[in-house]
């Protein structure tokens, strides 16, 4: 049986964020999102198995791709930023994301791209304004230490 008495943590829901190194008019903090967040979706494998005759071979792979959804609030002129960028320039380049656990600690993400924006209400009911943003995520660093 696990321990119970073992602390479980903090979360800081004001620490989630996200900066473009880039853009930094565009850096993004708790006062911008909805309840929703930040969410990041890993697309592929940071490694996989190959089968052989007798057993299989590692094969990690130097990255993963990244879907990231970053949720806005419609109302303030933050949105209205990443709608002109989308118009002006998809492309980003590096970004930071913080998640809203120091302890999970941080991503770094190359070649942000923004992919697109979501389906808008214009209810008075759901402030949101989502963006979505592909990106690189390296992993398996020490694969590059051939010398």
């Amino acid at each position: 049986m696990a321990n119970p008495f073992v602390p479980q943590g903090v979360f800081n829901k004001v620490r989630a964020s996200v900066k473009f190194t880039q853009f930094p008019e565009l850096n993004i903090t708790a006062s911008y999102l909805t309840q929703d967040g930040i969410d990041i979706a890993f697309q592929g494998d940071a490694g996989v198995l190959l089968p052989t005759m007798s057993g299989g071979a590692s094969s990690p792979n130097p990255y993963q791709m990244l879907a990231i959804n970053i949720h806005l609030v419609r109302s303030q002129a933050m949105a209205q930023m990443f709608k002109k960028q989308i118009e002006t320039d998809t492309f980003l380049g590096e970004a930071k994301v913080y998640s809203d656990s120091s302890t999970l600690g941080d991503f770094t993400i190359r070649s942000a791209t923004l992919r697109s924006a979501g389906d808008v209400s214009f209810s008075g009911r759901d402030p949101g304004y989502l963006i979505s943003l592909f990106g690189i995520y390296d992993t398996n660093a020490d694969m590059w230490n051939i010398f």
